[in-house]
């Protein structure tokens, strides 16, 4: 498997959407940045070819969990981060 690359570009919103307030002028440092290292879930799991679905079930969780954890809505605990982390073949600290 190859090394992971992640450019620190991401969006918190889709195209076309607008700010909460209604306005699309929201400023950029207004945006909710995800946390960069949770963004490794989800590299690690595209890595491995593996659908939230499929990842959720193997390591025992609900894929709405899994879902929450790669958008950086909800912290995974040190036992999913293990359980996690040993289906992908990385650290489990850096899921943490």
């Amino acid at each position: 498997m190859g090394p992971l690359v992640w450019s620190g570009e991401c969006s918190t919103r889709g195209v076309g959407e607008q700010s909460p307030g209604g306005g699309a002028s929201e400023t950029a440092s207004r945006r909710r940045v995800p946390n960069p290292r949770l963004l490794y879930l989800r590299l690690y799991r595209q890595r491995a070819e593996l659908t939230q679905d499929r990842l959720a079930e193997q390591a025992g969780i609900r894929q709405h969990h899994l879902s929450e954890i790669e958008n950086s809505k909800c912290v995974s605990s040190k036992t999913n981060a293990k359980k996690l982390a040993a289906i992908l073949d990385c650290d489990y600290q850096k899921l943490l």
